[in-house]
């Protein structure tokens, strides 16, 4: 289960449906601070496609695309 941020603020109950694309390029160590930017690909009613890739400094961690269905 995840929330979901929309362009007014409001928060939307929302569940992964699926996780593709999967790239894990290197793990965090504990107390590292982790940048997660997530870009909508695509949406039809309430389903979205996102992509996600999170960072540590300028390095790439790890990156997906899921299928998001907002309650």
């Amino acid at each position: 289960m995840c929330s979901s941020l929309q362009g007014d603020g409001e928060a939307k109950l929302g569940f992964i449906g699926a996780v593709s694309k999967l790239s894990v390029h290197t793990l965090p160590q504990p107390g590292d601070m982790i940048t997660t930017e997530i870009r909508l690909k695509n949406e039809f009613e309430q389903v979205h496609l996102i992509e996600g890739v999170s960072f540590l400094g300028g390095e790439k961690l790890i990156e997906c695309q899921m299928k998001i269905v907002l309650a």
